[in-house]
């Protein structure tokens, strides 16, 4: 596990508008200690968002949210855990009913203070305030799995084609980001075949087991 304060200050941001960010969550989490990761925190609080992939890094799992009445990723609130790689596999298991889910890396590929804007939740009038929030990529096989909404939350699962997300997803101040998660995971995945993975080998997700490294040279010697 690494602890939300080692992950936030050893991220390194890839553009001006992440740097501020990362300023600004930094200073948050300084101002109001552990509380920032409770809703305590009424201005400003850490959330933590699951970019859930296929194994190819063509498709994108994602939910129908209630609230916001557009297809959007997974995620939620710490709610006290400073474990926010396990927040956001949990947010993600939670609200798609997908298990085996691996991430492309430990450490988060965006991190971005996001407006949430005043609405009403069960009832009760959610004052306008900041999700500080942290975005990993996770994969999961597209096949051999039942998909599950929560109908507190949201009312549709379904796996998109990743370069078409602007025709399923109404929120546009969403876009950028999902477009720069598939961009860097993307870029993750090359970086890694390159440095670390025989020229013939390939990941793929295999349901129970997770992320597993598959060796055409291996396959060949082997029967089925």
């Amino acid at each position: 596990m690494t602890d939300y304060l080692t992950l936030l200050n050893t991220y390194q941001p890839g553009d001006p508008r992440e740097e501020a960010d990362k300023t600004l969550i930094l200073d948050c989490c300084r101002r109001w200690g552990a509380k920032i990761l409770t809703r305590e925190a009424l201005a400003a609080h850490i959330t933590s968002s699951a970019f859930v992939m296929s194994p190819d890094l063509q498709w994108v799992l994602m939910v129908w949210h209630n609230i916001y009445q557009s297809w959007a990723w997974t995620g939620g609130h710490a709610d006290g855990e400073r474990d926010l790689l396990a927040v956001a596999i949990r947010e993600a298991e939670e609200e798609t009913g997908v298990r085996g889910l691996v991430p492309l890396r430990e450490e988060p590929l965006s991190i971005e203070a996001l407006t949430v804007c005043q609405h009403q939740k069960r009832g009760k009038e959610v004052a306008a305030h900041l999700h500080l929030n942290v975005s990993f990529v996770l994969l999961a096989a597209r096949e051999g799995q039942a998909l599950a909404a929560k109908p507190d939350e949201n009312s549709g699962v379904a796996w998109l084609p990743a370069e078409e997300l602007d025709r399923w997803c109404n929120e546009a101040e969403m876009l950028p980001v999902y477009r720069r998660l598939i961009q860097r995971a993307r870029k993750t995945r090359a970086s890694a075949r390159r440095h670390t993975l025989p020229a013939a080998s390939r990941l793929k997700v295999v349901p129970g087991l997770g992320l597993c490294l598959e060796s055409e040279a291996v396959k060949g010697d082997n029967p089925p």
